[in-house]
């Protein structure tokens, strides 16, 4: 490791540790595209793909079981020791207060939940996760100025 990488490492730990502490503070959209570039190593931002293999991934996103209204976009951020962002989110999931499901599926889910006992919501993150994913991908999209590298090096700018 050479003597620069040191403060850089420190400067990351110093800008992640507010965002965990209070995520539901943040917007959806920009607290993923700030997780995205912390997750470079090397200034290098990883390729963002709908193809993308899920162990390559930076960002798991899981639906909150609440039942209870949301006051943001995202409920809980934490770490886990290979580096793998978790993101709760209020939206677009398959349990909680924004869930298609009936009641009784919500009520246990959210039970089982508040007990940590969640194989079925483990289940139910898989494709909560996937539908996040395009939601942000949409999002992106249309957002010339998120994608955009200075010399020419984004996708679109090499069309």
């Amino acid at each position: 490791m050479s003597p620069d990488a040191a403060p850089a490492q420190d400067d990351q730990r110093t800008l992640r540790e507010p965002l965990f502490q209070d995520a539901c503070a943040c917007n959806f959209f920009a607290l993923s595209e700030l997780l995205h570039r912390l997750a470079s190593e090397g200034g290098e931002t990883p390729v963002l793909s709908l193809d993308t293999p899920p162990a390559q991934e930076t960002i798991r996103f899981q639906a909150d079981a609440s039942l209870g209204f949301p006051v943001s976009d995202v409920s809980a951020l934490e770490q886990d020791a290979s580096g793998l962002f978790r993101m709760t989110t209020t939206f677009m999931g398959l349990q909680g207060s924004q869930s298609p499901l009936p009641g009784y599926y919500l009520d246990h889910l959210a039970w089982k939940s508040a007990h940590e006992q969640s194989p079925v919501s483990d289940f139910l993150d898989m494709f909560s996760h996937r539908l996040t994913q395009f939601v942000w991908h949409i999002w992106r999209k249309y957002r010339y100025h998120v994608a955009f590298r200075n010399g020419g090096v984004d996708a679109f700018s090499q069309r």
